[in-house]
């Protein structure tokens, strides 16, 4: 599992939105859980996924015009009670 974390210019719920449907076009199977911090000052978007797709994400995110810096990676087993 890998955990990727973006700094994002994402403000609002219409642009989550847009977003939302871009992932899920094409990487929704290869994400097991994502989020969007709206409240915080990097518009942070937290993503686990079965495999590194940070790049894609970029791309996405640049593609739609928004904003985005990686800001971490983590791979690595995630246990989940």
């Amino acid at each position: 599992m890998f955990i990727i974390i973006i700094k994002t210019s994402l403000h609002s719920g219409d642009q989550v939105a847009t977003f939302k449907e871009l992932l899920d076009i094409d990487t929704g199977c290869r994400i097991k859980s994502w989020s969007i911090d709206l409240d915080d000052g990097d518009k942070v978007l937290r993503v686990v996924a079965m495999f590194d797709i940070s790049a894609t994400l970029l791309f996405k995110l640049r593609l739609s015009g928004i904003e985005c810096a990686m800001m971490g990676m983590f791979a690595g087993a995630i246990l989940y009670p």
